[in-house]
């Protein structure tokens, strides 16, 4: 179960002390902005942007933004040069001097697309579903379905999901299902890949995320500090974070602190 990071920032400052560098990955909807009704409104705060700058202009952070998002999505969203970004669950990697996608076969991207189809045809004409197509990925937004749609949803997503071909998986995350390739790769896996590819197995790893997809960083960075944001009794995670606005204030002490140690 995790515990409150608030309560154990001495344990945390002395990790902090005892490392030269740091790798802070960072989950973008949830963690870094608040969960909205649509992802395109998802839009990241000026002060939250401000904290990434003063963090990345420190010689001792590494930064990677980690989202099921596509990709160019991420990096428009972010608009940050300098850092490393992880897009689509793992699948994209990008950063400076650095490009990198786990091999996907053509017919795995043809079956996604085959998905796609399926899922205009079962879900569009329910009123509040929405299909985001991230090329190597779907997600199946139903946050603003309407109550009275609930149960025809639920109906429809149980026929579907039962015939899922076995090149696909599927998880669930805050009112949304996301579909990707059925390979052993995910967000823990691209970070560890990260973190050898820009030489930092010695670094203190900190990773926070809120969502389902993030328990396999969790898993995988368990030599980091890992924090889930929102309380939760079910999560490998070291701490816990209650929301974004939770999470600012962390990255203020964290850069703060990592400034203190520099003079």
């Amino acid at each position: 179960m995790p515990q409150d990071l608030k309560q154990h920032l001495s344990e945390i400052e002395a990790r902090l002390w005892s490392k030269e560098k740091v790798f802070l990955c960072l989950d973008y909807d949830g963690t870094m902005t608040p969960i909205v009704q649509r992802p395109e409104d998802a839009q990241l705060h000026p002060d939250m942007r401000m904290l990434l700058q003063n963090a990345a202009c420190c010689k001792r952070f590494q930064i990677a933004i980690v989202s099921g998002r596509a990709l160019s999505d991420l990096q428009h969203r972010v608009g940050m040069g300098q850092l490393d970004y992880v897009g689509n669950h793992g699948l994209e990697i990008a950063g400076p001097g650095l490009h990198y996608c786990p091999l996907v076969m053509e017919d795995l991207q043809k079956a996604i697309q085959r998905c796609k189809a399926r899922l205009e045809s079962t879900f569009l004409s329910i009123p509040g579903c929405q299909i985001e197509d991230k090329k190597l990925t779907l997600s199946l937004h139903y946050r603003r379905v309407a109550p009275e749609h609930k149960n025809e949803f639920q109906a429809r997503l149980k026929i579907f999901l039962n015939e899922i071909p076995d090149t696909l998986q599927v998880m669930d995350g805050h009112c949304v299902v996301d579909i990707r390739p059925n390979i052993h790769w995910h967000k823990g896996k691209a970070c560890l890949w990260l973190r050898e590819a820009r030489g930092l197995d010695d670094a203190l790893t900190i990773y926070i995320g809120d969502d389902r997809t993030d328990e396999d960083a969790f898993q995988m960075l368990l030599d980091g500090i890992t924090v889930k944001v929102g309380a939760s009794e079910v999560s490998a995670a070291h701490y816990f974070l209650a929301d974004p606005n939770e999470v600012k204030w962390f990255l203020d002490w964290l850069v703060f602190h990592t400034a203190v140690k520099n003079m």
